[in-house]
């Protein structure tokens, strides 16, 4: 592929969402060799705002896969922006569930991110 990929979102949406972040904000990013080039690790980010995941996938040198509130609460469109960015729900009824999710791609040697505060 030519274009090397930073998301797990499909690159039509991947594609203008990653221009217009670099557009709108000015990414710098400081620590990007410390990320390993491959093996399963988790990210912990700050929640700032509703477009830190979209700003740290740009930032980032591999795909991440997000962890995500997925309570009963959780819209439909919410859900379709989950499913397509690969990100793992996580159901407050039974977040293990969620967890051996996440645990599984981390054994994929996939990079998981999650939010420890839990909200913006």
């Amino acid at each position: 592929m030519f274009v090397r990929r930073r998301s797990t979102l499909p690159l039509w949406i991947e594609v203008p969402l990653g221009m217009l972040v670099l557009l709108l904000y000015r990414v710098r990013v400081i620590g990007r060799d410390r990320v390993p080039g491959t093996g399963g690790a988790v990210v912990a980010s700050n929640h700032l705002s509703y477009v830190d995941a979209v700003v740290l996938q740009v930032a980032s040198p591999r795909p991440l896969r997000f962890l995500a509130y997925s309570g009963r609460c959780t819209g439909r469109f919410l859900r379709l922006v989950y499913r397509l960015s690969g990100s793992i729900e996580i159901d407050p009824a039974r977040p293990a569930a969620g967890l051996r999710r996440a645990l599984g791609a981390l054994e994929r040697g996939e990079l998981v991110c999650l939010f420890p505060e839990g909200e913006i």
